[in-house]
């Protein structure tokens, strides 16, 4: 049996997310200066400047995601006077927790198993056409042309990986 732990290959989500945030919190700066003037107005350009340089920000000053969070979010609520958008962090905090989880392959003498943070599927041999491990990457090719293809975390011997997967390709139960 192998186990591999795929390399995370998402986005920045935390920095599309508080882009998004700094977006809305400007816009909503832009909205408010109609009733409260040129302060306002200001406020808002600069949020939008913000989430235009959200990346680099967080690199050369430092500054965590939960920073950030809590700033955009003690600034929208502030312009709006709505309470209820202090659970923009806990929200947020939370689809982190649970969608940060890491993707795992199993291969054993059975199926090859799939565990994503939500969903766990399992294919039988004979759903497969073909797996290759090669320089890091795996590949798993199926029958109905679809395939998946990631860097792995796990150090395995590539050359004896193959020549298991090979040996139940050809004796599909």
């Amino acid at each position: 049996m192998y186990l591999f732990s795929l390399k995370n290959n998402r986005t920045n989500a935390d920095v599309v997310f508080i882009r998004g945030l700094f977006a809305v919190t400007g816009s909503v700066a832009f909205a408010q200066s109609f009733y409260h003037g040129m302060f306002a107005f200001v406020i808002g350009l600069i949020l939008i400047a913000v989430s235009f340089f959200v990346k680099r920000i967080k690199q050369s000053y430092k500054i965590s995601t939960t920073v950030f969070l809590l700033l955009g979010t003690a600034i929208l609520c502030g312009i709006t006077q709505a309470w209820y958008f202090v659970f923009i962090p806990i929200l947020y905090l939370g689809l982190e927790k649970v969608l940060g989880k890491e993707t795992f392959v199993q291969v054993d003498d059975n199926n090859v198993i799939i565990k994503k943070p939500l969903s766990t599927k399992s294919f039988a041999w004979k759903e497969i056409e073909h797996i290759v491990l090669k320089d890091g990457l795996l590949t798993i090719d199926f029958n109905n042309n679809h395939f998946i293809q990631s860097e792995i975390d796990t150090d395995t011997e590539e050359e004896k990986f193959n020549q298991y997967c090979t040996s139940h390709l050809i004796n599909k139960v």
